[in-house]
């Protein structure tokens, strides 16, 4: 069994870089009774999707389109 520590360490790096069959499923029971990084996962999956479609739209978004992100993202994660 994974540690928290270990775990997030996983769900910060499985985007970027490959990840093993054995790590990806110790993450899944890790995940199983951890709520904390469940939640954790959950929320790292949502910056990492707002940072990829600013890092491809930044140019052309407006000043209110970039408040609204950043409203969404902070509505995002204070659930």
């Amino acid at each position: 069994m994974i540690d928290c520590k270990k775990a997030a360490y996983i769900i910060d790096t499985k985007a970027y870089k490959p990840t093993s069959f054995i790590k990806k499923l110790g993450l899944k029971f890790h995940l199983v009774i951890c709520p904390h990084c469940a939640k954790y996962e959950k929320d790292s999956k949502a910056v990492d999707h707002i940072v990829r479609y600013v890092s491809q739209h930044a140019a052309a978004l407006s000043e209110a389109e970039k408040k609204e992100m950043i409203r969404k993202l902070q509505a995002k994660l204070s659930n």
